[in-house]
């Protein structure tokens, strides 16, 4: 499940920069929530801008799970004595 949450950071009345913030949460089954936001001048920038972000740390979340997964393994290395 994603959440997704919109803000008018400065309200609507002063304007800037950077003042649209998007807020994206991610719920994968069995793992800690992944949240990411991103701030941008309009909203679809923000929008889009915190997609990339979430699609990056999910990436990032699943590499790991792949590393764990495979330091379970049993190594084919012997000692030699």
């Amino acid at each position: 499940a994603i959440e997704v949450q919109m803000s008018d950071e400065n309200k609507a009345d002063k304007g800037g920069p950077a003042d649209k913030r998007c807020m994206m949460e991610a719920r994968m089954n069995g793992q800690a929530p992944i949240a990411v936001t991103h701030f941008a001048a309009d909203q679809d920038i923000a929008f889009r801008g915190a997609a990339d972000k979430l699609m990056r740390a999910i990436e990032h979340a699943i590499g790991k799970l792949d590393r764990r997964e495979h330091r379970d393994r049993e190594t084919i290395r012997k000692d030699v004595d």
